[in-house]
């Protein structure tokens, strides 16, 4: 039997188990080693036949990913966009809002490539530009581009006629602006306002402001430029405490030294209540103050604000979290790519997540 009528035969075992929904839409399939393995045939004759089934529109090839089913009948006439995700490990929005965008794009078959640009990181600037420029010179019909350090703003611009739309995340921390693009922005503002409201609700009065250190926030006490978020959130924060009494320290922390700064401003300031940016400055404040016998919404209260619904997935007694939800983003990223509004800057509302500790008593 030729390599060809192989993979014939092997396009059609998975196309019935496509069809048939043995295999539903979405699911991703094995490596094409281990397919070959299955099938007891070759790599080659398993490519042949995945290149068959991909001109049919049944599967969905991801640079980076895999090889999903690509089959549903209620979509096949749906308007499909070739896309390009840029993010940076360390500064994405969130790992959990990254899956929940790639499986937006998955369900609606269109055909995405992931750039984590932090691989790009440890290249010299000639290697880290070319291996860029791979994918920034494949035309594609939606470029979407999450977190705010270390994006290619400058070479994106270069490129933008390769792509027919531009879609921003969380983008307040840049000096270069790009023209005639889409922004999908957290109202920083509003969740340093909704941290003061709960506080104050709570009869808090001497509140420690948490950020994690950058030569930025050094630069421009305090926390910035006026287009930083650190500096959004702690004017909405100082605006809910103004009249009140309250009193608002600053700690600016490196992992390295989050632990003394943290006691010391304890040992100081003694606040009850306090406000920390990042995920792992919430955490590690909590790990800290549990350590050392502090009672967690007893004598202080501990709020975390996050870039999207990371809060969600973890139950730490004791923390209650500012979240930005993933819901209300794709629903603004539908409105977008549908052409329903052209380059608007969105601004996503913060949502209170209260635990145990802050919860309101009925």
């Amino acid at each position: 039997m030729s390599v060809m009528s192989k993979a014939s035969r092997i396009r059609e075992l998975i196309k019935s188990q496509i069809l048939s929904e043995r295999l539903p839409d979405g699911t991703q399939l094995l490596p094409v080693r281990q397919l070959a393995e299955h099938y007891a045939v070759s790599y080659l004759t398993v490519s042949h036949a995945l290149d068959q089934l991909e001109q049919e529109q049944l599967i969905l090839r991801v640079h980076g990913r895999g090889v999903f089913v690509n089959y549903s009948p209620k979509l096949r006439n749906a308007e499909k966009f070739r896309v390009l995700l840029i993010y940076h490990a360390q500064d994405a929005i969130s790992p959990l809002f990254i899956d929940r965008l790639f499986n937006f794009f998955c369900e609606r078959h269109d055909e995405l490539t992931l750039l984590e640009s932090s691989l790009l990181d440890g290249l010299s600037p000639e290697a880290r530009l070319e291996k860029l420029m791979e994918y920034l010179n494949k035309p594609a019909d939606l470029l979407i581009a999450d977190g705010i350090y270390n994006l290619p703003f400058r070479e994106i611009d270069r490129c933008r006629s390769n792509f027919g739309k531009i879609v921003f995340f969380n983008r307040y921390e840049s000096d270069f602006e790009l023209l005639n693009v889409s922004r999908i922005l957290y109202d920083y503002r509003a969740a340093g306002r909704r941290a003061g409201e709960a506080f104050l609700k709570r009869k808090r009065r001497r509140i420690l402001y948490i950020a994690p250190d950058s030569s930025v926030r050094r630069k421009f006490p305090p926390y910035g430029p006026e287009v930083t978020y650190h500096w959004q959130m702690r004017a909405g924060l100082e605006e809910s405490l103004a009249g009140s009494g309250a009193e608002l320290e600053n700690l600016i922390i490196t992992p390295a030294n989050l632990s003394s700064k943290l006691k010391k401003s304890f040992n100081d300031f003694q606040p009850d209540a306090v406000f920390a940016f990042h995920d792992y400055c919430a955490l590690k404040t909590i790990q800290i103050l549990n350590a050392d016998g502090f009672r967690v919404g007893k004598k202080v209260d501990v709020l975390g604000c996050f870039n999207a619904d990371i809060g969600r997935c973890w139950s730490v007694p004791g923390l209650s979290t500012l979240n930005f939800d993933t819901g209300k983003i794709l629903d603004e990223l539908k409105n977008i790519i549908s052409g329903n509004v052209i380059n608007p800057s969105v601004m996503i509302a913060p949502d209170l997540i209260c635990r145990e500790s802050m919860r309101e008593e009925k």
